[in-house]
């Protein structure tokens, strides 16, 4: 197959996920729906602290980035595309927060109303930034893997859900969830765009991608997110990071030789 060329199936599935979430985001829009989605999906918390702090803590960009570790030692072009796409991602997130300034739910509502998992936020709301996190990583994955249908879907299907829990640990509004899960999505197609025009150096572009991810791991020992509760997912997000990077290396032993 041609490297420089993408699956038409993985194209269209790709660019019919970015319009779902462009619909979506127009729909979330009135301020009306955009709240009564979020009392509707905040309820969800009560009684699950821990599980739905531990799916948002996956969405900060530290532990992302774990995940990728196993595929650095075999495929660093999919690290390499999802650094890429991070990079803008980032940028877009950080400069429309402080420009837009838009309030958290918490901070347009008491807490005997919103229900707070973690941390209380207050301003700097629209997008979200795990949301991106989490649609980049999974948009980066699913192009630079050439995933067919059911692959770039399933890929999608994980980022919504772990997005989805911005709004019940009482962090974000639907409507920034959608904004950052649309820039996480396109920022992972010029990602891939931008590793086909800059593709990794292999001699020193892998090692290097290895030593950060492998700090990012080291690092995660201390690590909460301003989510302890959600402390327990840093176990298997470890668990598959060093168990995958094991088992790639062992498989393929003789490469590294």
């Amino acid at each position: 197959m041609d490297q420089t060329k993408l699956p038409p199936e993985t194209i269209r599935t790709w660019w019919a996920a970015a319009l779902v979430l462009a619909a979506l985001l127009g729909l979330m829009w009135p301020a009306g729906t955009n709240i009564n989605a979020f009392f509707a999906i905040n309820g969800w918390g009560v009684g699950h602290d821990a599980f739905w702090a531990g799916i948002t803590l996956v969405g900060d960009t530290a532990v992302t980035a774990v995940l990728l570790l196993p595929f650095v030692w075999r495929r660093p072009d999919v690290v390499w595309v999802a650094v890429l796409a991070g990079i803008v991602g980032t940028l877009l997130v950080h400069d429309l927060k402080p420009a837009l300034s838009v309030m958290r739910p918490a901070a347009v509502y008491p807490e005997s109303i919103v229900h707070v998992i973690g941390h209380t936020l207050h301003s700097n709301s629209f997008p979200s930034g795990h949301a991106a996190s989490y649609f980049t990583v999974a948009g980066a994955a699913a192009l630079a893997l050439r995933l067919p249908l059911w692959g770039v879907l399933a890929m999608f299907a994980l980022a919504a859900f772990g997005a989805i829990s911005r709004s019940v640990v009482g962090a974000h509004w639907p409507q920034d969830i959608l904004a950052g899960a649309l820039i996480g999505w396109l920022a992972a197609g010029v990602g891939w765009r931008l590793s086909q025009c800059f593709p990794i150096h292999r001699r020193w572009g892998q090692p290097l991608l290895a030593f950060l991810l492998v700090g990012a791991l080291v690092a995660l020992v201390n690590f909460d997110g301003g989510y302890p509760e959600g402390r327990w997912v840093l176990i298997p997000v470890a668990l598959w990071a060093i168990g995958g990077s094991i088992w790639v290396l062992w498989r393929h032993r003789r490469q590294f030789a």
